[in-house]
This record gives structure tokens, C-alpha cells and sequence, in this order.
């Protein structure tokens, strides 16, 4: 989740650690760079908005038949590798990446029908 968060808001590099601001001439410290975003993360509204989408997704898993559900949560929620998933259910590595391919297409099918007609979250 870490990773992707990173990826996604594409942290600065060294060099951009400080930077001159055009108006005034003044370094914005990466501390302060942040900072701001540690804040906006952090706002009520987008805490309870996280949440429930969370509770969403986790609900949309349990109606998912056993076996996917099983798979999906191990390694997505539990962050098993697809050796140890296959260790622990006995299940072969290549049922187990066509499961999860399925549970997780069965999951956005699911999804996209929930909300049909609504606009969905990027």
C-alpha cells in the first residue's frame, strides 16, 4: 500500500528537495512540501471517505465464492506470495494465479454493478 501510495504521488527527488519559488524568491523546504500533503491526507473528510470505501470493498469480498475469496484475501490483505498460498492450501501456482485473476475481475464486475449510473472513484 506504501509503494503504491509513493508511486502514485511520486515523491521528489534530491535535487528537488528545495526549489525557488517564482513570487517571492524563497526555498520550499521538503518538510514543508510534506508536510502539506500529510495534512491533506489526513482531513476528516478523507479519512471517512477511505473508510467506507474500505468497508465497501471488504463486503464486496465476502459475497465472492469461497475459494476466490480465500486467495484474494491472502494475498492482497495478508501479502502471501503465490508460493506460500500454494503452501498453505495445496492449491497448484497456476490455480491459484487464475483465481485471483477471477476474483478479482469478479470483483470489479461486482463493483461496477453496485454503482451502475453513479461515478466511480479514480
Amino acid at each position: 500500500m506504501c509503494i503504491n501510495f509513493i508511486r502514485k504521488e511520486k515523491p521528489a527527488l534530491y535535487d528537488d528537495l528545495y526549489r525557488e519559488d517564482n513570487q517571492n524568491n524563497e526555498q520550499i523546504s521538503f518538510a514543508e512540501k510534506t508536510e502539506s500533503l500529510h495534512s491533506r491526507i489526513n482531513q476528516p473528510d478523507m479519512l471517512v471517505e477511505k473508510s467506507a470505501r474500505t468497508e465497501l470493498i471488504r463486503n464486496m469480498i465476502e459475497k465472492l465464492p469461497v475459494q476466490y475469496k480465500i486467495i484474494l484475501t491472502m494475498f492482497h490483505l495478508d501479502e502471501f506470495k503465490y508460493d506460500e498460498i500454494a503452501e498453505i492450501t495445496g492449491i497448484p501456482e497456476g490455480t491459484i494465479k487464475s483465481h485471483l485473476f477471477r476474483a478479482r475481475k469478479m470483483l470489479k464486475e461486482n463493483l461496477i454493478a453496485e454503482f451502475e449510473g453513479e461515478e466511480l472513484w479514480q
